[in-house]
């Protein structure tokens, strides 16, 4: 988010066409000015309230949490839940490329046992199956996990989700990319390790998009964009086939 939205939603903090997500990055963007000159005392204290309204104090989290949101996992005893990721309808497909997976979890928090006997904290995540964590380590592995603690919680018991700018989806920005745009884009041409010919591959947008501003046809998921280019094409093709 640049500075110049964050300032425009810090100042309009209680205005609903901004979603809490929005709202508390303008915050923590706002707080990180070298100056606030340009910020007058009642729209801080109105960021202060809103911010105060959707906090909880620590005596009340800890008194809600789960116990398993309090005690370490074995990994052994089970790894996290895991969820179809975006790429995992193209499984299967002419689509699915190396580096996509299936299944992911959500983050949490992991205590990796290193070869020289010590141990590191760190967060994590599996996909399908496998431990990605956050920052490199040499050698050791995970020995134990658990869910992180829930970071914003609301008055009336609703969580606030606190998404990551690589996370939001391309257009809103206020909600989760689930989807990535199947509008081609062009072919490669490609090896094929098991002829050892070569084969074209289908290039897609694979914009991030949220299922509220995607468009689905015949399950194929298009961004606002390429929408847009759809209904300004112009009709007929040319004579080297392309439209």
């Amino acid at each position: 988010m640049n500075i110049g939205k964050a300032c425009a939603i810090f100042e309009q903090i209680q205005k609903e066409k901004y979603s809490d997500n929005e709202k508390l990055w303008a915050i923590k963007d706002v707080l990180g000015m070298p100056t606030h000159n340009g910020i007058t005392k009642n729209t801080i204290l109105n960021a202060f309230k809103w911010f105060f309204n959707y906090a909880i104090e620590e005596s009340q989290e800890e008194s809600t949490k789960p116990e398993e949101q309090t005690r370490w996992i074995p990994v052994s005893e089970r790894l996290p839940e895991e969820r179809d990721s975006i790429f995992a309808k193209l499984k299967g497909t002419d689509k699915w490329k190396n580096y996509m997976f299936e299944k992911t979890s959500t983050k949490v928090i992991v205590t990796i046992c290193i070869n020289d006997g010590s141990h590191i904290v760190t967060t994590a995540h599996t996909i399908d199956g496998r431990w990605k964590t956050d920052i490199f380590i040499n050698g050791g592995e995970v020995i134990a996990w658990m869910p992180l603690p829930e970071t914003w919680r609301m008055s009336m018991n609703k969580v606030v989700e606190f998404i990551p700018e690589d996370d939001l989806c391309q257009f809103c920005r206020k909600r989760k990319a689930t989807l990535l745009c199947d509008m081609p884009r062009g072919k490669i041409i490609a090896p094929y390790a098991r002829n050892l010919g070569l084969e074209n591959h289908i290039m897609t947008c694979d914009r991030r998009i949220c299922t509220e501003c995607t468009t689905r046809v015949n399950g194929f998921d298009f961004c606002p964009e390429c929408i847009k280019k759809i209904k300004t094409a112009q009709k007929g093709v040319k004579a080297d086939g392309e439209s």
